[in-house]
């Protein structure tokens, strides 16, 4: 009955808004509800074949009418018996040259396994390709030097990209947390945002720009707390640093310079270890940041521990008053500790008081010949 009420109550409506009689107000309330109508289409959709060959940078579709072009891609070339993977890998941006470089120089664990944070530099190189076009590789000379197989041409090429993606994951903490990460942050937001962007037709910048929006959207899925194994909310940890050993080692074989670690001194005499390199704009090393050594207080005196409490970054070196230190008097490595001796001989010799290195386990700490000055007749050899 209330569903009939409200039937007579709406025809009555309809009928006095439409200007018609009850009957066909009522019989129209009855027909079945056609929905929304369809958009019309200007055209059906059609499906566009691709081409089989890459088409030059910067094809505008004439060579291949009714063809979708497909510019060249590294992995394009692995047709070529002489191009070989590590050099296809090496030029293909962001995800895979990451990767290369952390297969290039990354330490291999002697056990386990070591955790594997290239995707954020490759996040890194994707907000700078986007930020800084300028930076990207001359595609002709890229295409060149990968067909070439000349690994050594792709590094040069991406060096201004490499040395500004260190600069970002490079620098000082407190840069990161300033700048570096609210950048990275903005990109990510950015690239994550839907925009209703025009079709694209190029199949290989379609693949890029889908690598660039799932490197963006782990970036910030790593910054949601979820709960652990231990029951407490945290998110996931991002080593910005992970891959600044990696674009470190790449520029010093390439513009010479000190390698991470090595032990240097100071214009005032004190030994230092090099933990970071800053490079000029001509990409020459400008800087070295340090940290402070100082000798052990227990076991071997002469070995050099990190001193605490100098901060996190140590303090910056112009690279002109850094200065290598000599031979160890042992093997002829570096030496970097006060009495010519390496880290590695410093615990297995100590140096008598004539100078002489003699093994830890000579009895009185003395070499044979100050023993046999102190005892002429018991002479040790």
């Amino acid at each position: 009955m209330t569903v009939d009420k409200h039937t007579k109550r709406a025809a009555r409506e309809l009928a006095a808004r439409e200007g018609i009689s009850y009957t066909a107000a009522r019989r129209r309330l009855a027909e079945p509800d056609p929905g929304p109508a369809a958009e019309p289409r200007d055209e059906p959709p059609r499906l566009y074949p691709i081409v089989m060959t890459p088409c030059t940078h910067g094809c505008d579709g004439t060579p291949h009418p009714g063809y979708v072009c497909e510019t060249w891609h590294p992995f394009t070339s692995r047709g070529n018996a002489r191009t070989s993977w590590d050099t296809c890998q090496a030029a293909s941006l962001p995800n895979r040259r990451a990767q290369s470089l952390a297969d290039r120089f990354r330490e291999k664990p002697q056990y386990g396994y070591s955790h594997d944070q290239s995707w954020v530099l490759a996040a890194v190189y994707a907000m700078l390709l986007d930020e800084q076009p300028e930076l990207a590789p001359d595609p002709h000379r890229l295409r060149a030097a990968v067909e070439a197989d000349d690994l050594a041409a792709v590094d040069r090429l991406m060096h201004p990209l490499d040395l500004a993606a260190l600069r970002v994951v490079g620098g000082p903490i407190t840069e990161w947390h300033t700048t570096g990460y609210p950048r990275l942050h903005a990109w990510a937001t950015r690239v994550t945002t839907p925009e209703p962007d025009e079709p694209a037709w190029d199949m290989t910048l379609i693949e890029y720009e889908s690598r660039c929006f799932k490197l963006a959207e782990r970036f910030l899925k790593s910054q949601e707390e979820r709960r652990n194994c231990n029951g407490y909310m945290e998110t996931e940890h991002v080593s910005w640093w992970f891959s600044a050993p990696f674009l470190t080692e790449l520029l010093r074989q390439q513009f010479g310079g000190l390698a991470l670690r090595t032990q240097v001194r100071l214009p005032d005499g004190r030994p230092a270890l090099v933990s970071a390199v800053e490079w000029a704009d001509d990409a020459t090393p400008a800087a070295y940041r340090v940290r402070e050594l100082e000798p052990g207080k227990y076991g071997n005196e002469g070995k050099l521990v990190t001193k605490l409490g100098g901060g996190l970054d140590g303090e910056t070196v112009p690279a002109a008053d850094c200065r290598e230190d000599g031979p160890c008097q042992v093997c002829d490595g570096q030496a970097g500790m006060i009495e010519g001796l390496c880290g590695g001989c410093a615990d297995r010799f100590i140096l008598c008081s004539c100078g002489t290195t003699t093994p830890v386990t000579s009895p009185y700490g003395m070499c044979a010949a100050c023993r046999a000055e102190e005892a002429p007749g018991h002479l040790d050899d």
